[in-house]
C-alpha cells in the first residue's frame, strides 16, 4: 500500500480571448501584428481542475473583471440569478451565460501571463498552418511556447455558450482553498469543471505532475481540420496540436 500526498491539479487560463481565424478561407481573419506579435486578447485567470465539478466557479472580482472586458469589447454580458450548492449551503448568486472561448494553458516558456503565452502559440500556430502565406507573426517563433487546450463554442456557427457563476471571496469554498493552496501556487480565481473538461479525454499523471489533453470530437472527414490525417485518422504524435501536455505544481 502507498499513501499520496493530496494533489491539487492547477492550470493557468485565458478566459474569451478573441477568436483565431484557423485557416486562410476562415471568416476571422487575422489581427494585425504588433511588433511582429500575435495580439493578446483574454483574461488571465488561474484554474482548479474539478472533475467532480458540473460548473465552473470564480470570485466576484473575476467575474467583474469579465463583465468589464466583454463590455469593453463590445459585447454585453448575459447574467441570470442562479443558486449554486456548495458545501457550507446554497449559495444565491449571479452566473454570466454567454462566454463564447477559453483556453487553458501548460509548460509555460515565460511569466508573460495566459493570454500572452496563448497568443504566442496562435502566432506560431497561424503560421504553420498556413505555411505560403507570409508570417506576419515572425517574433512569436523565438520560444517555443505553451500547451493550448481551447475550446471555442462559436466557431462554424455554433450557438452554445461556457457559464460561469460568482461565489463570493468570503466564503469557505474560497477561504479554505487558498489556505490549502497558498504560497506554493498563484491564488485561485476559476474551478475549472466538466462544462469545459468534457471536451476532451485526459489523463491526469500524478507522479509525473502533469496532465494529457486530447481532442476528444473531431470530424476526421474533413482533410482541413489540423488535426486529421489521411483515411480519416485522428491521430496524437508527439508535438501535434491536439495532443498537449500540460504540467502543474503539486
Amino acid at each position: 500500500m502507498y499513501d499520496l500526498p493530496a494533489t491539487r491539479v492547477t492550470v493557468q487560463v485565458c478566459m474569451n480571448p478573441d477568436p483565431f481565424p484557423l485557416r486562410p478561407d476562415d471568416p476571422t481573419m487575422a489581427p494585425a501584428a504588433v511588433n511582429g506579435r500575435y495580439p493578446v486578447s483574454g483574461i488571465d485567470m488561474f484554474a482548479l481542475v474539478a472533475t467532480g465539478s458540473p460548473q465552473m466557479l470564480t470570485t466576484e472580482s473575476a467575474f467583474e473583471r469579465i463583465t468589464y472586458q466583454m463590455e469593453t469589447n463590445g459585447l454585453t454580458p448575459a447574467v441570470e440569478d442562479v443558486s449554486v450548492p456548495l458545501p457550507e449551503g446554497v449559495q444565491q448568486t449571479q452566473r454570466i451565460v454567454n462566454l463564447p472561448r477559453m483556453a487553458i494553458l501548460g509548460g509555460v516558456s515565460s511569466s508573460i501571463g495566459a493570454c500572452a503565452e496563448l497568443a504566442r502559440r496562435r502566432g506560431q500556430e497561424y503560421a504553420r498552418r498556413n505555411p505560403t502565406l507570409t508570417n506576419p507573426f515572425p517574433r512569436d517563433a523565438e520560444l517555443s511556447g505553451a500547451a493550448v487546450a481551447e475550446v471555442d463554442l462559436q466557431k462554424e456557427g455554433g450557438a452554445n455558450y461556457f457559464s460561469v457563476a460568482a461565489i463570493r471571496s468570503t466564503t469557505s469554498y474560497w477561504q479554505g482553498l487558498w489556505a490549502e493552496t497558498l504560497p506554493d501556487v498563484p491564488q485561485i480565481d476559476l474551478i475549472l469543471g466538466h462544462s469545459f473538461l468534457s471536451f476532451f479525454e485526459f489523463t491526469i499523471d500524478y507522479p509525473q505532475s502533469r496532465m494529457i489533453f486530447r481532442c476528444l470530437s473531431y470530424d476526421c472527414a474533413n482533410a482541413a481540420r489540423p488535426c486529421c490525417r489521411t483515411g480519416g485518422a485522428c491521430t496524437c504524435p508527439n508535438n501535434d496540436p491536439c495532443c498537449q501536455l500540460y504540467r502543474f505544481k503539486k
